[in-house]
């Protein structure tokens, strides 16, 4: 029985490292022909959109993808200016990459350009409220938290109640 055991064990191991080979190489391939498809249509903000998508993606497995990502989607921004998508990504990957700061100002240029779009919002008060706070959560910055418990009460205004957003106000009120 305990021979058994340990030879199951070992097949186990034999096909978790083959599937590890597996997925490195498809991960290889995918970066080598996104960055060919992007070499040979520098101009194409579809394949550069998709680009950042493989390094969004390959960041949520490991954080080193996210800076690739962001340097794709600024090349998507340089492309594509007034697009709010883009600029939305853009703003939450600065901040996901540590920049919350340029993560606010992308982020309200983005409500610039499609007051419409309520994502931007949630976005803008998750930074302004991480600007807000020091590393233990404790607000020391005033004037960052009430703009950020400010844009989504604005976004609670324009978009109508959501449940998410209405927690986040009563957290921030009460670190305040």
């Amino acid at each position: 029985m305990g021979a058994a055991l340990i030879v199951q064990a070992q097949k186990q191991t034999q096909n978790q490292a083959q599937a590890q080979a597996i997925a490195k190489q498809l991960i290889d391939n995918g970066i080598t022909l996104t960055n060919q498809v992007t070499a040979e249509h520098p101009n194409d903000i579809v394949f550069w959109k998709t680009k950042v998508r493989i390094y969004y993606t390959l960041g949520q497995l490991n954080p080193a993808y996210l800076t690739m990502a962001l340097q794709a989607i600024q090349k998507s921004a340089q492309l594509a200016p007034t697009d709010a998508d883009v600029s939305y990504n853009l703003g939450v990957l600065y901040g996901q990459t540590g920049d919350s700061k340029d993560a606010v100002t992308t982020l309200e240029n983005t409500i610039k350009l499609k007051p419409d779009y309520g994502s931007p919002y949630y976005a803008l008060g998750i930074f302004y409220h991480q600007l807000a706070v020091d590393t233990k959560g404790k607000v020391v910055n005033v004037a960052y938290n009430q703009k950020a418990i400010d844009t989504l009460n604005l976004m609670i205004k324009r978009f109508g109640p959501s449940q998410q957003v209405s927690d986040a106000i009563k957290t921030w009120t009460v670190n305040h």
